[in-house]
């Protein structure tokens, strides 16, 4: 705690007449319910838990006894608020500042440590949304289905966990949505019920209230917009090999147009960034995406550009890839295509500027091509053959996400479709399948020939680059940056 607090803290505890007993309660924001479980998982500091029930995971907040004594709360949170109001202190949102709540409620009124943090929280805190967001590393989403539902949350380890926090009301749900919106100049109401914005640390949050959700309150915050797992991480967690970086360090090298594709929190954008260390550093990059900022690489690069498209404006995202068409990029990476935009960026792609981009589908690399072909997206057959790769991702049972599958496409020329109608218009390598590598395709793979034709040497010879590079990722040292460790290849070479 920083010397400025500790000083207003003691002097405080010395003025007795600025607090009065007779002041009327103050309710809290949200209550603590009885969940029983049958096992417990894992402990989570002082007051948290893991917990299983019937398959059920649980995150609970104080299990063994989680009723408060609601009357002495919310005389206690009068207290704590009439301190800020009567106060020069200004406490915005922080470890810092509910600690400095924490210790004031619990020495000024001999309240025990539980309560005292439940109050802090509730004061100068964002109530049951950030007792969650005090473990945003294990934390993906905090979902809200209605203001007197549950709080559930997507864990890193265990998926969706049903927590023992809820609001007590859809007002004090608004309340709390609307002190976390405050810094995004945004405001939950009647005139704007649904906010779909990005937080200072690259949180996204997306509310709604009525009459667009029929319970009255629904909100979704996902906290991996602000987190950047890089290579050397979905390596420990098996997301992606060895072989599969190599592959594709090989693959950006030479240009290709890559679709990352799998379902909703599969690993798609988490991927697409991570990959960005394979990038040449030298590239003119141009970064695409919707109003919220998940792309957290395009710094690394010397000369990078990142656009925004905003709906509300009138500047779409097929605006914004028509635009970055001006720019003179070297290569293009849109976070993710869903609709019109689609036909721009193969359109760039057939003028020789290459593409990387995810498209939620759990489509094969066949029901792929079609839903390209199909509207929204409506690109035709003669600019999809400037695909080169599909990436398939993976989200297991076991809450692992991998990737599956990774596919070539190789496109016959048009005088070879016109003269032989018996040959297929696409034959496919499956380079990846199941995870695992298959070496022995390597030879005919597309990003092999084209490597080896790049630089002026046989397959042969690129396939034993391939290798090579395999052989370097292996010594990679743990305390080097992956991307750092990628740029020094040509050097140790």
């Amino acid at each position: 705690m920083g010397l400025a607090l500790i000083s207003k803290l003691k002097k405080s505890l010395k003025e007795d007449k600025a607090y009065e007993t007779n002041l009327s309660p103050i309710k809290l924001n949200f209550s603590i319910s009885n969940l029983p479980y049958d096992r417990l998982i894992e402990k989570n500091g002082k007051f948290k838990i893991i917990g299983r029930k019937n398959g059920l995971y649980l995150y609970l907040l104080n299990p063994e006894n989680p009723k408060l004594d609601e009357y002495k709360a919310s005389q206690l949170k009068r207290y704590a608020v009439e301190y800020l109001v009567n106060s020069d202190i200004n406490l915005s949102y922080s470890s810092e500042s509910i600690d400095y709540i924490s210790k004031f409620i619990s020495e000024r009124y001999s309240a025990d440590s539980f309560l005292s943090y439940i109050i802090a929280h509730d004061t100068v805190g964002y109530g049951p949304i950030s007792i969650l967001l005090e473990d945003s590393k294990d934390i993906e989403e905090i979902l809200v289905n209605g203001p007197n539902s549950n709080i559930s949350i997507y864990h890193v380890n265990y998926g969706y966990c049903e927590t023992n926090l809820k609001f007590n009301g859809e007002d004090e749900f608004r309340f709390t949505m609307n002190k976390i919106l405050s810094e995004t100049m945004n405001e939950l109401n009647e005139d704007s019920p649904v906010v779909d914005t990005q937080l200072k640390d690259g949180s996204r949050i997306h509310v709604q209230i009525k009459p667009y959700s029929q319970s009255g309150a629904t909100a979704s915050i996902r906290l991996n917009g602000s987190k950047s797992i890089g290579l050397r991480k979905l390596l420990e967690f098996r997301t992606i090999t060895k072989e599969s970086i190599a592959y594709l360090w090989m693959g950006l090298e030479v240009g290709c147009n890559i679709i990352i594709s799998g379902s909703p929190s599969s690993g798609k954008t988490t991927l697409l960034t991570a990959i960005s260390a394979l990038m040449p550093r030298y590239e003119r990059i141009i970064t695409i995406e919707e109003d919220v900022n998940e792309l957290k690489f395009y710094s690394n690069f010397i000369n990078s550009v990142n656009l925004k498209s905003k709906s509300k404006q009138g500047l779409t995202l097929k605006d914004q890839v028509i635009n970055s068409l001006h720019l003179r990029p070297d290569r293009l990476i849109i976070g993710e295509i869903r609709g019109p935009e689609a036909h721009d960026i193969f359109f760039g792609a057939n003028t020789g500027i290459p593409f990387i981009t995810t498209m939620h589908s759990e489509a094969d690399e066949n029901s792929l091509i079609a839903r390209l072909e199909s509207k929204p997206m409506s690109v035709e057959r003669r600019l999809i053959q400037s695909l080169d790769i599909a990436i398939f991702m993976e989200h297991k049972y076991d809450n692992k996400r991998r990737l599956s599958k990774l596919v070539e496409y190789n496109w016959l020329s048009k005088s070879e479709t016109i003269w032989d109608k018996e040959l297929p218009e696409v034959t496919l390598n499956t380079i990846i399948n199941d995870s695992a590598l298959n070496q022995s395709i390597l030879p005919n793979s597309k990003v092999i020939k084209r490597y080896a034709a790049l630089h002026g040497m046989s397959t042969k010879e690129a396939v034993e680059e391939f290798l090579h590079r395999l052989k370097f990722l292996e010594a990679i040292p743990r305390d080097l940056e992956f991307s750092d460790y990628i740029e020094r290849y040509v050097e140790i070479k």
